[in-house]
């Protein structure tokens, strides 16, 4: 495989490797004067924003890693970032202040501010970037950037639980998930926002530290947690198709790019690397951060990340097209649905079935 870049953030800053099949061709580490909670990538991973506890963004080049700009938000903490999925210039960051922040990157100024209901702990732009999703408090709330408002506040929890992650799909750009510090998952539709699309109380026993969706596979999405579980959902048949117990709690996770390969950070201090095409069970690589506070993992942006519609299929057979749409269509038994499932988790399988049937 071609070599990939994976990035940690945390207590000890930031460090990143670089992959290969065999393992870690090279590693490097970058220090702040604070801990940096956040990272993420823009610009087709050109850029590498990260976020510390002192109030600090700081942009760099995807990957050297040399500093192209920094952005000063007063000395509230940096939670959370991402940046826009269209405009390179766009990026969002939630704040301990309880500010969500959206910058243009290349003015260095914040250009939109919205208020939330406690500290925000986690944002996603959503595909084309014209709203933005924040979690803070006990509430979900989606904004406008084109009215500048808040347009809707969804309920995370009525028991004082807080909203831990959350992310929009990249595929279906009405759905949002986001998980609850006290382990709770939720899936909104935002074009239906009364009763949430999919709802699991007691999705994990500890909270939930990521949420990721495939990027190669709409009906694929996970959750991660302290409670040392990764589990993957089918948010077609709206439950859990797998889970993944991992040796300790896992404080951050992400999809690679190929929709195969997945990173845990685990609270001992190491970065485990599954293969979900072996069954997904067993670390392949065990990175070595020494950093016990690891808050964010993310794979730099390959080529294969977010293939359209149109791609995909370009790359299929008319006989792949036609057994994808026949295993979709046929009316599933109990034992089909769970054959499916199975089919789905494979990516190279998933991507198919599920850009044939959106």
């Amino acid at each position: 495989m071609p070599t990939s870049v994976l990035v940690s953030c945390g207590a000890k800053g930031v460090q990143s490797w670089k992959l290969n099949s065999s393992g870690v061709r090279s590693s490097t580490t970058l220090r702040f004067k604070s801990e940096s909670p956040c990272c993420g990538f823009g610009n087709q991973g050109a850029l590498l924003g990260v976020g510390t506890g002192d109030g600090r963004i700081e942009i760099r080049d995807g990957m050297r890693g040399g500093l192209v700009t920094s952005l000063a938000s007063g000395h509230s903490a940096v939670n959370s970032l991402t940046f826009g999925g269209e405009l390179a210039s766009m990026m969002c960051s939630g704040h301990e202040d309880g500010k969500l922040r959206v910058w243009n990157v290349h003015s260095r100024e914040v250009v939109k501010e919205f208020d939330g209901t406690g500290p925000v702990k986690s944002c996603s732009m959503r595909k084309g970037d014209e709203y933005v999703a924040f979690g803070s408090g006990s509430y979900v709330t989606v904004a406008s950037l084109k009215s500048n408002r808040k347009v809707l506040e969804l309920e995370m929890a009525a028991n004082h639980s807080k909203v831990s992650d959350l992310r929009w799909s990249p595929f279906r750009k009405s759905v949002v998930a986001a998980g609850c510090d006290n382990g709770a998952l939720k899936v909104w539709d935002v074009t239906r926002p009364e009763i949430p699309s999919m709802a699991i109380a007691d999705a994990h026993s500890a909270p939930v530290s990521a949420v990721r969706f495939s990027p190669v596979n709409h009906l694929l999405f996970s959750t991660a947690s302290l409670d040392k579980r990764i589990r993957y959902y089918d948010i077609r048949v709206k439950k859990f198709i797998k889970v993944l117990r991992v040796e300790a709690p896992v404080t951050a996770f992400d999809f690679h790019g190929s929709g195969y390969r997945v990173a845990a950070a685990v609270s001992t201090g190491q970065v485990l690397m599954y293969d979900l095409r072996a069954g997904g069970h067993t670390a392949t690589h065990t990175l070595e951060a020494n950093d016990r506070g690891i808050t964010s993992v993310v794979f730099r942006p390959t080529l294969s990340s977010g293939l359209d519609q149109s791609t995909v299929l370009s790359r299929m057979s008319s006989h792949q097209v036609d057994a994808s749409l026949n295993a979709i269509g046929t009316p599933r038994s109990a034992g089909r649905e769970a054959a499916e499932s199975m089919f789905i988790f494979s990516p190279t399988n998933a991507s198919r079935v599920s850009t044939a049937s959106s």
